[in-house]
Order: structure tokens, then sequence, then C-alpha cells
């Protein structure tokens, strides 16, 4: 796995240190106002991974005709919801389902494993696969600290996102 680096949020935060002042554009010192939050907060090991959306419901007779797939954004931010857009670094993604039905597997993309979060974020993209899905079981995404030492020493509880098969209304 590479290492971590600066995210382009890095940029907006030397023009807020350099000068103060305000664009509202991407890189701006206002960028940087916000990025700068969020490093010092860092210090201090304020680190939340979180998932969007956290939730999905797909229902039994869309699985059995197709599969569903569901992207994710998966951000590493402090617990005020300021994104760690300067961290360019791994994050540690994993899947799991409860159904034993034939053929109901759920994937991700990209695999399993560690990836390079950008600028704070990556896309997942979870896909339950066409099968005859029970109502009630669950695809499950789970996102936890790379398997280094974590975010600059820094723990984080884990986030997920659960896909949550629903009965068809009768």
């Amino acid at each position: 796995m590479a290492d971590v680096t600066l995210g382009t949020g890095i940029e907006g935060l030397r023009r807020y240190l350099l000068n103060g002042c305000t664009s509202g554009v991407a890189g701006s010192a206002e960028n940087g106002r916000e990025t700068l939050a969020a490093f010092m907060k860092a210090q201090s090991g304020d680190f939340k991974i979180k998932c969007t959306p956290e939730t999905a419901t797909p229902l039994v007779s869309e699985l059995k005709a197709a599969a569903q797939s569901f992207v994710i954004d998966v951000s590493l931010e402090t617990n005020d919801g300021e994104v760690h857009s300067w961290y360019n670094g791994p994050v540690k993604i994993a899947i799991a389902e409860d159904d034993t039905g034939e053929g109901c597997t759920a994937a991700i993309l990209p695999i399993a494993g560690e990836h390079m979060m950008t600028n704070g974020h990556l896309s997942v993209t979870v896909t339950m696969a066409k099968a005859t899905w029970t109502a009630d079981k669950k695809a499950t995404l789970t996102v936890s600290d790379p398997d280094t030492s974590a975010f600059g020493g820094w723990a984080a509880t884990d986030a997920t996102f659960v896909a949550t098969v629903t009965a068809d209304e009768t």
C-alpha cells in the first residue's frame, strides 16, 4: 500500500496561511480554513469514518429480477462533519451477507482490502446478486482503519452501509 500523501485541500490551507483571504473557489483560502480546522482536529485524534448513504432497502422482487447496486461515498471526517480533505491514504473495506440462499451473494468494487482515499473520500459500489433473497437478510459493507497505524496513530470507529432486503407489499 502506498504512503499517505496530502490531498488537494492542502492548497487552500497554504493560501489561507499565506494571505488569509477568501475567494470561494476550490483550493481557495476559504476552503483552507475548513482544511485547517479538520487538520487541527486530526492532531487530537478527531476522526470519524462515514458511509453515505448508510442504508438501502432493496425489494425481494427487485433482487429476483436483477442485481441491485448502490454507490457509497466513504469519507473521513471530524466528529463535526468536516472532511479531512488533506488525507490521501488507506482505509480498509469488507463485505458480508447473511442470506444463505442459492446465489445470494454481495460484492464490492473495489474488492475487499485496503484502498486509497483521495481528498478524504473513497467511492465503493455494493452489488447484491440477482437471486431469490429472503426478506430481512442483509448485505453489509464495513469500512475500518487501515492495517498500518490507523489514521496517524489514531483509531476511528468502523462505519457501515447496510442493505436490508425488504418484502414486497401484498
